[in-house]
C-alpha cells in the first residue's frame, strides 16, 4: 500500500504489518479519525499521515525502527510524519509490554551555525543522544522549524536512533509553543500549539 484516503466522516484506518514501501501516505477526512500504523520492514521508510480538523488519534506505536539503527550518515531514515496536527489530537508513540511512555521532555539542540543533511545527523552531532538516556521517555526537539518526538527505549548512551525506538515529525510545529500532556495509557495529548 502506498496511499489511503479517508472519507468526509469519521474514519478508522489500520495499516497491516510488514509494510515495505518507502513512502506511504494516509489522508484522513475532517471527522474524528483514528489511524493505526503497522510494523515496517523497509530499510528506508516515511509514513505520512495528513490529519483533519477533528480530534484525531494517531497510533504509530507499531512502526518502530526495525532491522538496524541510523544516525543520518546514510539514506536510511525511518519515521512517521503527522501533518495538520491540532489541539486535542492524541499520539500513541509506544506500546507493548514494558513500552509505555513514562514522561515527555523538551530538549534544546543548537545547530551552532552548521548545516546538517537531515534531522538524524543534526540530533547526533548536537548532543541528543548524550541527553536522551532515560528509558521509556519521549524527547521533543526542533530541527528546521519542525518538531520531532523521539521515544527512547533504554538507558544506555547511544550514538544513533536504535532498533525498537520511534520517531514522529510534526511539520511546522514550533517547539516553544508545543504543550503536550501524557495520559495513563501512554498517549500524548496535544494541548497547545
Amino acid at each position: 500500500i502506498e496511499s489511503i484516503k479517508g472519507t468526509a466522516g469519521d474514519d478508522t484506518i489500520t495499516l497491516a504489518n510488514a509494510q515495505t514501501k518507502e513512502n506511504i501516505t494516509i489522508e484522513t477526512g475532517e471527522g474524528t479519525n483514528k489511524v493505526t500504523t503497522g510494523t515496517v520492514t523497509a530499510t528506508k521508510q516515511v509514513i505520512t499521515i495528513k490529519g483533519g480538523s477533528g480530534n484525531d488519534t494517531f497510533d504509530v506505536s507499531a512502526s518502530k525502527i526495525a532491522g538496524s539503527g541510523f544516525n543520518g550518515s546514510s539514506d536510511n531514515l525511518r519515521y512517521t510524519v503527522i501533518e495538520n496536527i491540532n489541539v486535542g489530537d492524541k499520539i500513541k508513540i509506544a506500546n507493548g509490554a514494558g513500552s509505555t511512555v513514562a514522561d515527555i521532555q523538551k530538549v534544546n539542540l543548537s545547530p551552532n551555525g552548521n548545516a546538517y543533511a537531515n534531522f538524524a545527523q543534526f540530533a547526533k552531532e548536537t548532543g541528543l543522544f548524550s541527553t536522551a538516556i532515560v528509558d521509556k521517555k519521549v524527547y521533543a526537539f526542533s530541527y528546521q522549524n519542525d518538531t520531532y518526538l523521539f521515544y527512547n527505549q533504554d538507558t544506555t548512551v547511544a550514538t544513533e536512533f536504535e532498533v525498537g525506538e520511534n520517531i514522529v515529525k510534526l511539520p511546522g510545529v514550533n517547539i516553544a509553543n508545543l504543550n503536550a500532556s501524557l495520559g495513563t495509557d501512554g498517549e500524548i495529548t496535544i494541548n497547545g500549539l
